[in-house]
């Protein structure tokens, strides 16, 4: 078994065999084979107990396992294909639609100096002018919102500091970024994989959660990177890693990708983090 998921494998069997639950497994792991090859495996199984209250045991375990490598590599694939159309999209609109705009803004501003002797035309000009700027701004804040995280090794600080100011500011709410220590990351890839599990991550609170202050972290230490998004809102479910929302599952598959570990802790009072461990060696 892939040394990564045995503590999770654990975790999921005790809490099936705990006679105060309701005996259900649900999980996707992976194996190594002798070969080295990884294959991932999704088992469901259900633990029967027998008594009552405090001499309730379990007695059995039944359940099946699928190799669902397939899928796995599938998901990963849509994932990158999305990421590169995403990528390629917003270089597009910046070198190509926004240099335009850029252009004629400026034709534009040489019209409204040719006409200073007329002032309706120049006003109507000026006006133009201004619904270019407005467009020009609209267009470079898709192409920033399809790729948010710059090359740059400090892109992904950049970015979450801008991500979690933007928060604050359209949903009126409190969310703010914390970093005591630069934490720097070459890997473009990595860094938007990272940015986006943040961003799936504030809109569950958000939309679900009811959230009106969050959290959101980064950290190094030994060579591994850690990534903490907290927030107030309502108790996270405790079957919903089982029953696997779009929006987990996404953040899921994307830290599958880059090979980080995806944990979620809730409890009442204390809201909900999700917590994203990437080695970064």
């Amino acid at each position: 078994m892939q040394p990564d998921d045995r503590a999770l494998l654990r975790d999921v069997t005790r809490e099936s065999r705990d006679p105060q639950g309701d005996g259900t497994k649900d999980l996707e792991y992976r194996v190594v084979l002798p070969d080295g090859a990884v294959r991932w495996l999704l088992v469901r199984g259900r633990t029967s107990f027998e008594g009552k209250g405090k001499a309730r045991r379990p007695v059995r375990s039944l359940g099946i396992a699928l190799d669902v490598t397939e899928r796995k590599q599938l998901e990963r694939e849509v994932l990158e294909i999305s990421g590169r159309e995403q990528r390629r999209m917003s270089q597009d609109l910046h070198d190509g639609l926004c240099q335009e705009l850029a252009g004629i803004e400026f034709r534009n501003s040489v019209l409204v100096h040719q006409l200073a002797q007329d002032q309706k035309a120049k006003a109507e000009a000026v006006r133009i002018g201004e619904l270019i700027r407005d467009v020009n701004r609209q267009a470079r804040l898709l192409a920033r919102g399809l790729s948010p995280v710059s090359l740059e090794t400090n892109g992904l600080m950049s970015a979450l500091e801008e991500l979690t100011s933007n928060v604050s500011k359209l949903f009126n709410i409190s969310c703010r970024f914390e970093c005591p220590r630069p934490v720097l990351l070459a890997d473009h890839t990595v860094a938007t994989h990272l940015y986006r599990i943040v961003q799936e991550a504030i809109s569950n609170a958000v939309k679900h959660g009811q959230a009106k202050f969050m959290i959101v972290s980064l950290s190094c230490s030994g060579g591994q990177l850690t990534l903490r998004i907290w927030n107030n809102g309502a108790e996270f479910p405790a079957d919903a890693s089982a029953q696997g929302g779009l929006g987990l599952r996404i953040m899921q598959y994307r830290g599958e990708m880059i090979g980080a570990t995806l944990k979620i802790s809730s409890a009442i009072g204390k809201g909900t983090t999700i917590e994203c461990t990437f080695k970064m060696n």
